[in-house]
């Protein structure tokens, strides 16, 4: 019987089928599934419709309807969908059905319409959303229908009429008919006047009026913004100097690395210190070093490592030139050798000279500033990397051997742009 293709009315009694009831039935024009549980209307309950002009899905019990359930029901004039339980419509659920006219949504839990609900709607009438949940109306969501709408109903909502609504009473005012007046009224969110009080008594124009006050105060602003404008001009080269400062603490800057590698030197690493620190080079850094940096193995360890027959001043300079990366361990013996200030000033001297950051400083001990010779100063005052040693926090060591051979394995230009800190 349902393959009969003479149907034209079709009434489905309370039951519930869990596959398309209507394929291959093109003629029927009208479809009554009301009261009937659906709970949820799925892409596949509607389909092969093409001529079905009413459809009546009141009291189902339906909590969710799905984007595409009445896709193909392209002639469909009359909706009904009241007495449901929806808290929601998908964006394109009418999409597909331009020649609707009419439809029923009272008595859902419906708080908000999408903008593009009614934006292929343009032929619909009558709209009902009374004994929804809805709080506020967007101008947008109505504007494909504004001027085609014979008749509307939304009462007893709980709309706020404040000032974001006044296009709604400027346009209930026309020519449309506005379905139970009588119970169509503010909630207590709105302006203070209107509270509790029929809607069409919203007179925008009386109380969404131009802002005296905004108005009054302009000149005062307009004043205060030529005094600011004054000021920044005057300490333009100030602010802009703070702006970069900001600038570098929120995004940073990047780091340009140079192109040449360990193998590209004579020497790998170059390990300055004095005679006193012989001990802890000898037994916690070229252990390390031979460990996580086995790559590196022709490396200058102190003085005794220096090229023979040169000047030690000499041999010392060609080392530092020729080296990767030189470590320079700072403790309070090396800073009382006055060979040592030269070996400091010698690799000082290369990373000015190259503009590449290829010394390390390490702090054996704990200086204070003021006992610190001046150049040893001038060059950490410079952004220039250093790490310090603490020989009693062990797990503090590891972080430390971490962060030197991240340090060795590396050489950064120098960003002269870059404020010492």
């Amino acid at each position: 019987m349902m393959g009969n293709a003479s149907l034209n009315t079709l009434w489905i009694p309370f039951e519930r089928n869990n596959t398309s009831l209507f394929g291959g039935m093109t003629n029927v024009i009208t479809i009554d599934l009301k009261k009937n549980p659906l709970k949820r209307l799925e892409s596949w309950i509607l389909t092969d419709l093409l001529l079905l002009q009413e459809l009546d899905l009141s009291d189902c019990q339906l909590t969710e309807i799905e984007v595409n359930a009445f896709e193909g029901l392209q002639s469909l004039q009359i909706l009904h969908l009241e007495g449901n339980q929806l808290l929601n419509l998908p964006p394109g659920a009418l999409f597909n059905m331009a020649h609707l006219m009419t439809v029923n949504l009272e008595g859902n839990k419906l708080k908000y319409l999408d903008r593009d609900l009614f934006s292929n709607s343009s032929r619909l009438r009558n709209l009902t959303l009374a004994r929804n949940q809805l709080t506020g109306l967007n101008h947008s969501t109505f504007e494909p229908i504004l001027n085609t709408l014979s008749s509307i109903d939304i009462s007893e909502n709980e709309i706020a009429c404040t000032c974001n609504l006044k296009w709604l009473p400027i346009w209930l005012s026309g020519s449309i008919t506005i379905l139970n007046e009588i119970d169509t009224w503010c909630s207590s969110a709105s302006l203070e006047e209107l509270q509790e009080k029929p809607l069409m008594s919203f007179k925008p124009a009386k109380l969404c009026g131009p802002n005296i006050a905004l108005y009054c105060s302009l000149p005062i602003v307009i004043t205060w913004i030529i005094m600011v404008l004054v000021f920044a001009y005057r300490h333009r080269w100030f602010l802009r100097y703070k702006l970069f400062l900001l600038k570098l603490a929120v995004i940073g800057y990047r780091e340009i690395r140079d192109a040449r590698d360990f193998d590209d030197y004579e020497f790998h690493l170059n390990v300055m210190f004095a005679e006193e620190d012989e001990g802890w080079v000898r037994d916690r850094l070229r252990p390390v070093l031979e460990e996580l940096l086995p790559e590196c193995n022709r490396n200058v360890y102190g003085d005794n490592d220096l090229p023979l027959g040169m000047h030690y001043y000499n041999a010392v300079h060609y080392v530092v030139e020729m080296s990767y990366k030189t470590i320079v361990l700072v403790s309070r013996a090396a800073i009382q050798d006055n060979w040592f200030v030269i070996q400091f000033r010698t690799a000082a001297d290369q990373v000015n000279d190259t503009q590449i950051e290829n010394m390390v400083v390490i702090f054996l001990e704990d200086i204070p500033d003021d006992e610190l010779p001046f150049l040893v100063r001038l060059y950490l005052s410079d952004r220039k990397p250093y790490l310090s040693w603490e020989e009693e926090e062990e797990r503090f060591q590891e972080y430390f051997w971490q962060k030197l051979i991240k340090m060795l394995k590396m050489n950064l230009r120098c960003n002269n742009v870059i404020p010492p800190e």
